[in-house]
């Protein structure tokens, strides 16, 4: 079984999430480094000036499935 499970060959049924592209506060730069993850909160470091800095996951709003 693949990582995507029964939906391997059926792209109509694929799992997908929005990905919100994430940016550096200070240098506005997307060259940044992931250093963890605790729950909902993903810790980042900026590759170009240094700065560490935090990104929250989003908890998406049931759809109409449900």
């Amino acid at each position: 079984m693949s990582w995507l499970g029964n939906h391997r060959n059926d792209p109509d049924r694929r799992p997908v999430v929005q990905f919100v592209p994430i940016i550096c506060p200070d240098c506005r730069t997307r060259n940044y480094d992931h250093q963890g993850t605790r729950g909902r909160i993903r810790y980042h470091r900026c590759r170009d000036c240094s700065l560490r800095f935090m990104s929250v996951e989003q908890i998406p709003e049931p759809g109409p499935e449900g």
